[in-house]
């Protein structure tokens, strides 16, 4: 079977959702299934669920016989030899052979890796990583996870635990991390530290709009509501983001000098909530870099997949276990994509829908109004274009954006910081002429079209 037509299922088992999809070998998501973690029931009940949901996907999709393997992200330190979780403090899957059982009932290679390995992988098959053959991940959540390639190959260590970037020692003398040390990276800018800081804050009677929108002891300050209290200019949050920010950043130096990669690439919940505050922090701590000056590599980057790097990085995993190599390149199959018309100068047909306002099409050729509801109010230019914006035309991580609009004017450079920050490529033409173009191109794509 040629490799363009393989499907693979990645599945990426969090302490919340567990979410299995089927992935295209050009790492196009075409279904998915979400189910919730149990709560009960230990490694078992979770194997199951896993199973239940891949064979939910595998339903859906029809995949049938073109099914090439099965890959796994899973949190904890894993045993490659047991093939199992040897320690996953917030999810129960301990213990249990998480391969034999799957390989079994699917008959396929099945293969696994811890989430935020499998995190960048996905970064490096399909995402802001792509051209990189060394890559540094950083994911900012609940904690801090990280993953390492060297010359595209993961970097395990001989306990399987390496890439343990959260509890990088960042001040000997800071707070008590949940490893037992003191002053990690994690104890300092992970969300819960953010939290525990703020709270304290709190306590001591310092003013924030936090304090208003925090439920009760028990709920969790989210990333998005740090996002809220960022954008209403709250001097409290903006202070305990900047440290943690230029903490990142600092640590940032450590792994450029340790590893020169040729990205560090920036995910999880909150850099996807606060990444646009975040960024040019770390960015001008590897610029002000006394050592390596301005030398190349070390590149800060966003994550293009943002909640589905596990999940493509599981597949990518399983290419890998099946034989192939997802970095090689070659054939791809981009066939998924809709075929597009403007039928007048305010109206596209898509298929056949028609559309009489600003439309999106992402990575998995699903089109979209530009906005959600029933707001069909038109952009004028390529300058009235938001992160939002893009946010919605990007998800999936393509290669290449076409933006189709009648006028010259360029993009904000906002607009423009979140390209380039994800590595998108961005081309601006007339509606007609980025229609034909984006027929034309054969990659991972996406296309906004302002109808003026």
């Amino acid at each position: 079977m040629a490799e363009s037509k393989i499907n693979l299922i990645g599945v990426d088992v969090g302490g919340t959702n567990i979410q299995a999809a089927v992935i295209t070998s050009s790492g196009v998501v075409r279904k998915r299934q979400r189910a919730e973690t149990p709560r009960e029931g230990g490694a078992e009940a979770i194997l199951s669920t896993v199973t239940d949901a891949i064979a939910q996907v595998l339903d859906e999709d029809k995949v049938g016989d073109t099914l090439g393997g099965i890959g796994l992200a899973v949190p904890g330190l894993l045993d490659y030899k047991k093939n199992r979780v040897d320690n996953s403090p917030n999810t129960d899957i301990m213990g249990l052979d998480l391969i034999a059982p799957l390989r079994k009932k699917f008959n396929v290679p099945v293969a696994f890796a811890n989430d935020t390995d499998a995190c960048t992988i996905g970064e490096k098959w399909v995402g802001s990583a792509r051209e990189a053959n060394t890559a540094v991940g950083v994911f900012v959540g609940t904690g801090i996870g990280g993953g390492i390639l060297v010359n595209r190959k993961l970097l395990r260590g001989t306990r399987y635990s390496a890439a343990e970037v959260g509890h990088m020692v960042m001040d000997i003398h800071g707070p008590i991390c949940g490893c037992g040390n003191r002053g990690c990276l994690e104890a300092i800018a992970a969300r819960v530290a953010m939290e525990r800081d703020i709270r304290r804050a709190i306590a001591e009677g310092q003013p924030t709009v936090l304090a208003d929108w925090i439920g009760g002891p028990d709920e969790p300050i989210r990333s998005g509501m740090l996002r809220r209290a960022l954008d209403a200019g709250d001097a409290l949050t903006t202070t305990i983001l900047t440290r943690a920010g230029e903490v990142m950043g600092q640590a940032c130096l450590t792994l450029r000098h340790i590893f020169e990669p040729d990205v560090i690439i920036f995910g999880g919940g909150v850099m996807e909530a606060c990444g646009d505050f975040l960024m040019p922090i770390l960015e001008a701590a590897i610029s002000a870099d006394p050592y390596f000056g301005p030398r190349p590599g070390g590149r800060i980057v966003q994550s293009a997949l943002g909640d589905d790097a596990g999940v493509l990085g599981a597949a990518a995993l399983a290419m890998t276990e099946a034989g192939l190599d997802p970095f090689a390149g070659g054939e791809r199959s981009f066939d998924h994509y809709p075929a597009l018309k403007l039928t007048d100068d305010h109206t596209i047909q898509a298929g056949k829908k028609i559309y009489q306002e600003d439309i999106l099409v992402r990575v998995n050729g699903r089109v979209r109004k530009r906005q959600k509801g029933d707001d069909t109010t038109r952009l004028a230019s390529a300058a009235d274009v938001t992160e939002k914006d893009l946010g919605r035309a990007c998800r999936g991580g393509p290669e290449i954006l076409i933006l189709g609009v009648d006028n010259d004017a360029p993009l904000r450079a906002a607009a423009q910081a979140f390209l380039r920050r994800r590595d998108i490529a961005v081309e601006m033409l007339p509606r007609k002429k980025a229609l034909k173009r984006f027929d034309a191109l054969k990659a991972r794509k996406a296309l906004l079209l302002l109808m003026g």
